[in-house]
């Protein structure tokens, strides 16, 4: 009988037990805002990272004038630049347009045609027969940009040839959607000056 009043007991115990601590009482006030804490200190400045691999230089020249050909000196012109490097040539006869050279004229009249050699940059009006045109329309502006490749190896012998520099570069503008005749285009990429 003892075992049953133990029994009768304990569980007399456990129920009040369980119902007390299921008991839930009303939530207290919130309590006041603590003080501000004090403010960290500012980090310091972080170095600048590296310069981008596009070393691009711009030229521009006012009023050139033609004789057989536009004859333009450009010392940055170099064998260095002449071997690695993309020269770009844009003119201008006053208008809001530019147009690629080598290309065609204001009017497709006749064409640009172009090349360089170290020290210079030399452009040729051309009839679309081939033969020289004998009035270009003169020019306000000539803009040429010499981009610079990122990287140069040079071997000798039977090495292994590098990748061409200069396609690397029309690679990039290329895969970039940069299409080198519009001359806004290669501008906003580079961030260059359009006037």
């Amino acid at each position: 009988m003892k075992t049953i009043k133990f029994l009768t007991y304990s569980v007399f115990v456990l129920l009040l037990s369980i119902s007390i601590s299921s008991c839930k009482g009303d939530d207290g006030a919130v309590g006041p805002a603590g003080a501000d804490g004090i403010d960290g200190t500012n980090g310091t400045n972080g170095s600048d990272g590296a310069d981008g691999n596009a070393n691009v230089q711009t030229y521009v020249f006012n009023d050139p004038t033609w004789g057989v050909e536009m004859n333009i000196t450009i010392p940055a012109i170099t064998q260095s630049v002449f071997d690695n490097d993309v020269v770009l040539c844009y003119v201008n006869i006053g208008t809001a347009f530019w147009y690629p050279v080598p290309g065609s004229s204001y009017g497709n009249a006749y064409y640009y045609r172009s090349y360089y050699k170290v020290g210079h940059y030399l452009i040729q009006a051309k009839d679309w027969d081939g033969s020289s045109h004998s009035n270009p329309t003169a020019l306000s502006k000539v803009k040429i940009i010499i981009i610079e490749s990122s990287n140069t190896t040079t071997t000798s012998g039977n090495g292994a040839r590098p990748a061409n520099t200069k396609q690397q570069i029309l690679n990039e503008l290329e895969n970039a959607g940069v299409d080198i005749n519009d001359y806004q285009a290669v501008c906003d990429y580079y961030g260059i000056d359009t006037e």
